[in-house]
Parts: structure tokens; C-alpha cells; sequence
């Protein structure tokens, strides 16, 4: 027997909520791109030696290297628990994540809105995204210097030997797809 297949009732957006979206996501990403990159500018003054010993900005300093290497904090063990060390609580303004851990790294929301830029720029679903692996500048930029990165795609419904590609994407400046893949790569240089 032949069956009817129902209306669907998801609705795709129109282009001006889809335009709303990525508008939104490129707020949000942009927003946290620019505070990794003040904050890994900062860093590197800091390893450069521009800061004296002791003194705030120094601390702080210091505290991003740790927090570069290893995702935290150095921190007081004890039985009941860790705390961050005070004088890192009083250089970076306390010991929420929201002035630690995210001068450096992305929040799920703004990995979330990095996601939701790569479907908008290259119309990859999430299964896509989430395998995809970490895209190579070519070696030879060209006369201009432009970076070329080498994208591994991993499709895997597309049938039998077709789940594999691989796409170029040049960076030419602003608004082009390549510019959304080196802003991805300066923002996660830490992850």
C-alpha cells in the first residue's frame, strides 16, 4: 500500500530571518575574535618583557601564558575543592569564566555562531562541521600573499567512495569565504 506522505511542518527561513541569523552570529563571533586577539596582543607584550615584575600588568600577563598552555589558571589544591590563586582573581577582575578562561577561548555560543557562519559561507550541515579538520594554509601564498587553505571534507551520505572531497578557499580580503576561515583560525589558536 502507497501512503500519503504528510505536509512537512518545518519551514526553512525566509531570506531575511536567514539574513537576521548569520547577521546575529557574525556579531557574536566578531565580538569574541576581537577580545582574543586584544588579549593575545597583550600576551605577547607580555613574553616580549614590556611589562615590569610584580606589577599588575604583569600578572596578568602571566596569567594568559598559563592559561595559553594549559586552559587554566594556576590554582590552591586542597581536599575540599581548588580556587585560582588571588593574586590572578585581582589582576583579571575575579574568577568567573567570563574574565578568565574567555579572554583566550570561545564560549559554546560563539563556537556556535562560528558554526552558523561556516553553513551561511559554504552550505555545510553540522555533520560536515563537525568532523571537519583543521584547514592548512598552501605553502607558496603567491606573489600577493594571500593564504590558500586546503579544506578536507568528510561527506559521508554521498555514496560509496564520493564521501571525501577536498575544497581551496583563498583569502582576498574582507567578505571573502577565505577571510571567515583565517578569522576561525585566529580565534581558536589556543583551543
Amino acid at each position: 500500500r502507497r501512503y500519503k506522505i504528510p505536509p512537512s511542518k518545518v519551514q526553512s527561513y525566509t531570506e531575511a530571518e536567514f539574513d537576521r541569523v548569520t547577521a546575529a552570529a557574525r556579531r557574536q563571533f566578531r565580538g569574541a575574535l576581537r577580545c582574543i586577539s586584544d588579549n593575545a596582543a597583550y600576551l605577547e607584550r607580555w613574553r616580549k618583557g614590556e611589562f615590569a615584575e610584580g606589577t599588575r600588568d604583569w600578572t596578568a600577563g602571566e596569567g594568559l601564558d598559563a592559561l595559553a598552555r594549559t586552559g587554566d589558571l594556576p590554582r590552591y589544591y586542597s581536599a575540599t575543592g581548588s580556587t585560582i590563586k588571588g593574586k590572578y582573581i585581582r589582576a583579571f577582575g575575579g574568577p568567573d569564566g567570563t574574565v578568565t578562561w574567555r579572554r583566550l577561548f570561545l564560549t559554546r555560543e560563539e563556537a556556535v555562531a562560528l558554526g552558523v557562519l561556516l553553513l551561511a559561507e559554504f552550505g555545510w550541515n553540522l555533520s560536515v562541521i563537525d568532523t571537519l579538520e583543521v584547514p592548512r594554509a598552501e605553502p607558496d601564498q603567491g606573489d600577493d600573499g594571500r593564504p590558500t587553505y586546503r579544506v578536507p571534507l568528510d561527506k559521508p551520505r554521498r555514496g560509496p567512495g564520493r564521501h571525501r572531497e577536498t575544497r581551496n578557499v583563498t583569502d582576498d580580503g574582507a567578505g571573502s569565504p577565505g577571510r571567515l576561515i583565517t578569522q576561525a583560525l585566529q580565534a581558536t589558536r589556543f583551543a
